[in-house]
């Protein structure tokens, strides 16, 4: 289980690891050029979506795969929307025989409405992952600022926690003797 869990939790009956693996907070200002795998829409999304996980405290370092992937959906998802727009939700479909003589035709859902649906469905998986929508936003965990002594607000709570706890079980086996 996450420390930050474990504390928020009152579960810290072990010891607290300071050595886990914490992630460089991406700064305001420190957004890097859009990946060039974005286009278009796509790129817009970085540099939009980008400074709102940076306002947001939600961006770090290793986030920026997960960023790029939902700047990918989200390109691909207007893309399909335009199509969509332009061309309609159903199609005809012709059946024709050997001779070229059409036999039937139907109406039928276009492809691409399916694939919009789909991707739809995808780009609110991602905006859940960094807490872009209102029931996720209360998962979502900002990550912590560290102050000038290189110390995250989460680490500064680790040690006042683990004193505390030395400090009590000190305070109890000095009683006992």
């Amino acid at each position: 289980m996450p420390t930050a869990i474990r504390i928020t939790q009152g579960r810290s009956h072990s010891p607290l690891p300071l050595n886990e693996p914490k992630p460089q907070r991406v700064g305001v200002g420190q957004l890097p050029p859009a990946p060039s795998s974005l286009e278009g829409p796509a790129a817009d999304t970085w540099y939009e979506y980008g400074n709102k996980a940076i306002r947001d405290g939600v961006l770090a370092d290793t986030d920026l795969m997960a960023l790029e992937s939902l700047c990918l959906t989200r390109g691909r998802m207007l893309m399909l929307e335009d199509d969509v727009y332009e061309h309609g939700h159903m199609e005809e479909v012709e059946r024709v025989n050997k001779e070229g003589e059409v036999i039937a035709r139907k109406r039928q859902v276009r492809p691409e409405v399916k694939l919009l649906k789909e991707t739809v469905a995808e780009f609110d998986r991602k905006m859940r992952e960094f807490g872009w929508t209102p029931a996720a936003r209360t998962r979502v965990q900002v990550i912590p600022e560290e102050k000038g002594d290189g110390m995250s607000e989460e680490e500064r709570l680790l040690r006042e926690l683990e004193e505390g706890q030395r400090a009590e079980s000190e305070s109890g086996r000095g009683g006992v003797m």
